[in-house]
């Protein structure tokens, strides 16, 4: 079984943008958003969860950008 990495699942959100398993968040806090997240990964049938990445945002959600 291969190891996966943070960095591994960051570029794999990179190239695709959107994905239904990886979500990325800035979560400054641990708000409705990423509780609506883990809820949604943990009822989808047949997709064995996701990954949610924390403290993550888009190069233009950046301040000065």
């Amino acid at each position: 079984m291969s190891q996966v990495t943070a960095r591994a699942i960051l570029e794999q959100l990179r190239q695709l943008d959107e994905s239904d398993r990886i979500e990325a968040k800035r979560a400054s806090e641990l708000g409705k958003s990423v509780l609506e997240t883990v809820c949604a990964f943990a009822n989808e049938p047949g997709m064995g969860g996701g990954w949610l990445l924390l403290g993550v945002e888009k190069a233009s959600d950046a301040p000065g950008d």
